[in-house]
């Protein structure tokens, strides 16, 4: 058995980071990318794990980008086996996703499990009424299970006591999710007691969720998003998997993916005396060379340090100026954290603003009657905001406070 796929997820179609109408194309033209990988390496299929879309009501515009390249893939005779992401997930008084269209349309597979009294049932993929949660492919079997919030660890061991102990094809599971190790309290986390149950179950394990590239164990794989979403990723590898099957294994190679350059810069100006030598002094560290390398870059510059005045008085407006009058830039950000409490981050990838919210949570916490709990109601607090701001399931949010209060009694 030979069989070649390519695992991708987060292409968030659609984003309009800083109103910008180029950085839309930007997200189109990294599915671009991995269309045309596909179709130049005749791939038997391509997975997409979730956050096809960057917010579940699409307009016109994205859909049209989104056709096209999926009409590229279908004339091709590529199929596109898909799971929602917490983006793509239909409002409840829509009951319907923009998912479920490109399935009703033949452009996706689109698996999602049903439930009989509140267990999963893993229906195969029924061409006529477009359901089902496993579909095969070449010899490959693909479970595929989306994004499940708080209730994910749950399924994940669920669907390890209904996959059989052995396996007569090669075994692929879909779900968009991340690893706790690398995610802190994000609504979802999986722990690794909880992957280890389809251990032996499933060879491929593929991911979606968090946008930076990792692999574990040699069977858990997640590509990132191929673009970078948010500026603080430009440090993160951009790309996506191509996996080779044959009788030996299999092979998953990571293919870079062409993003737009960002320019990203933490200048200390503690020695600063006053506001305006502040601005000469960020201005003068900057790495002028590499800038000027990058073609119409997205640029973040982030003032640190402890100063003897007002770090308000800092004018972020003048620095942006200058920049944008010494270099093309797409769009310039000037974060002004001078004066703020740092200090290193317990989770790997948090960034420095989320470590401050922490700090300042648990010291208001611990001055309360609730000064036992501190570890539990910052996790409680940042979890629950991760929830609202990816607009997930009122269900899910409800599970997870009584998860919470269970643990706390």
């Amino acid at each position: 058995m030979k069989v070649s796929f390519l695992h991708c997820a987060d292409l968030h179609l659609g984003r309009m980071q800083f109103n910008s109408e180029e950085r839309f194309e930007d997200f189109g033209r990294a599915f671009g990318q991995i269309t045309d990988y596909a179709v130049e390496n005749e791939v038997d299929f391509l997975l997409i794990c979730g956050d096809l879309f960057d917010r579940r009501n699409i307009n016109a515009q994205t859909l049209i980008q989104t056709t096209y390249h999926m009409k590229r893939l279908k004339d091709s005779s590529i199929p596109v086996i898909a799971i929602e992401g917490n983006h793509d997930r239909a409002f409840r008084r829509d009951r319907v996703s923009w998912m479920r269209y490109l399935a009703e349309e033949g452009l996706i597979i689109l698996l999602k499990p049903q439930y009989e009294e509140g267990r999963l049932d893993l229906k195969p993929w029924d061409e006529s009424s477009k359901t089902g949660a496993v579909v095969e492919i070449g010899g490959v079997r693909i479970y595929g299970l989306g994004y499940l919030g708080a209730l994910t660890g749950r399924r994940l061991i669920e669907l390890a006591q209904i996959l059989p102990d052995k396996r007569d094809r090669f075994t692929l599971v879909m779900l968009h999710a991340g690893v706790r190790s690398m995610m802190g309290s994000e609504i979802g986390a999986l722990d690794e007691e909880e992957m280890k149950a389809l251990r032996g179950k499933a060879d491929y394990l593929a991911l979606g969720h968090l946008h930076k590239r990792y692999e574990i164990d040699g069977w858990i794989f997640n590509p990132g998003a191929p673009e970078c979403v948010d500026v603080d990723e430009a440090t993160y590898e951009k790309g996506f998997y191509h996996v080779k099957v044959s009788e030996d294994g299999f092979q998953a190679n990571f293919i870079p993916s062409r993003r737009r350059d960002i320019y990203l810069d933490e200048i200390d100006v503690t020695d600063a005396p006053d506001p305006d030598s502040t601005v000469e002094m960020v201005l003068r560290e900057m790495d002028w060379a590499r800038l000027s390398s990058m073609d119409r870059p997205i640029v973040r510059l982030v003032i640190v340090g402890q100063v003897k005045f007002n770090a308000m008085d800092i004018d972020s407006e003048e620095i942006k100026a200058k920049i944008m009058r010494n270099k093309d830039c797409l769009a310039v950000e000037v974060i002004n954290n001078a004066n703020l409490i740092s200090g290193p981050s317990q989770v790997p990838g948090l960034s420095g603003r989320e470590e401050v919210e922490r700090q300042v949570l648990r010291g208001l916490i611990e001055e309360s009657k609730y000064a036992e709990w501190a570890d539990e109601l910052v996790e409680a607090a940042l979890g629950l905001r991760s929830m609202t701001q990816s607009k997930s399931d009122p269900a899910d949010i409800v599970d997870y406070i009584k998860r919470l209060s269970a643990r706390m009694t």
